[in-house]
């Protein structure tokens, strides 16, 4: 019985030193904006929520797609571009910058990255986070100053699901749909041509989804689960 005890003990101490061990990164996509041939750069931070070390894996699922572009991310150092997946170790109470860089081409474009951050010590805190490059020829602020929402429902769904546009109207048409998988596959590809679509992912294993939108150089993303 004693035996028992200890062991139970010991489960429930490490299980708790596991939930306790998490990190926090900035909720929603992070976008950055520049000219054709710049060099745009991303930037947020890793926040380590407890009083113990760990190491984080860095795991690109979507490469950047834009012709001549070239990505490439820093945390404790900085990677090469063609570094797909990378480990750090991030200090007790510890926060540790994060900069993922677009090197990009001389034609005006736009493009998304996708990568997973998971705590090694704690697999549950693991966060998906999209990055977007987006260059414009003539660049200004007051150009960037448009942007559009989508709303997805129900959410969770069964697979069944509608995409909604707050500001159809202002001009945001013939919109390009992409959804990817959590392997970054594209599991649906279409064009939206009225404010309300169904979208049926229903014959899709259960799990969670990226939504991107795209209609020139604007970008919505959310994601769906399907249950």
């Amino acid at each position: 019985m004693k035996k028992l005890l200890l062991s139970f003990a010991i489960s429930a101490c490490f299980i708790f030193s596991a939930q306790a061990q998490t990190f926090s990164f900035p909720s929603g996509d992070t976008i950055t904006y520049g000219t054709p041939t710049s060099l745009i750069s991303c930037e947020d931070t890793f926040f380590n929520n407890s009083s113990t070390g760990y190491y984080i894996d860095i795991v690109r699922v979507v490469n950047d797609t834009a012709p001549f572009w070239q990505t490439y991310f820093c945390a404790d150092q900085c990677y090469a571009w063609f570094t797909d997946s990378a480990r750090f170790y991030i200090l007790p109470n510890g926060n540790q910058p994060f900069y993922l860089d677009f090197v990009t081409s001389s034609m005006a474009d736009t493009t998304p990255v996708l990568l997973k951050f998971k705590n090694v010590s704690n697999p549950t805190n693991t966060i998906y986070q999209w990055f977007y490059g987006i260059t414009y020829v003539g660049f200004n602020v007051n150009e960037l100053s448009t942007s559009f929402n989508i709303s997805v429902y129900p959410n969770p769904s069964n697979g069944i699901f509608n995409l909604g546009f707050e500001n159809w109207d202002l001009g945001f048409k013939n919109a390009e749909l992409c959804i990817y998988n959590m392997l970054g596959e594209i599991v649906l590809k279409s064009q939206i041509l009225n404010p309300n679509s169904q979208i049926d992912l229903s014959a899709q294993p259960k799990g969670i989804y990226f939504i991107k939108v795209q209609s020139g150089g604007e970008v919505s993303t959310q994601k769906i689960v399907i249950e």
